[in-house]
């Protein structure tokens, strides 16, 4: 899965996250990202931003099969 597929599939997934806060969620991770992309592509700390980011997506992806579950 591409990064930009995985930014993509967090957005999405952020907007349905069950939260107060929904809104600064969703910012949160959009500067998160921003930050990520000003790494160096082969770094040990880009590495560990694209971790985090799939982490973040399955995250994402457990709350939306859940909430699906119980409606």
């Amino acid at each position: 899965m591409s990064l930009r597929m995985l930014y993509r599939g967090i957005l999405k997934g952020a907007k349905s996250y069950p939260s107060k806060n929904r809104a600064e969620f969703c910012q949160a991770i959009v500067e998160e990202i921003n930050d990520w992309k000003q790494l160096p592509k082969d770094s040990e700390e880009a590495k560990k931003a694209i971790k985090k980011m799939r982490m973040l997506y399955g995250h994402v992806g457990m709350w939306n099969i859940k909430m699906q579950e119980v409606l």
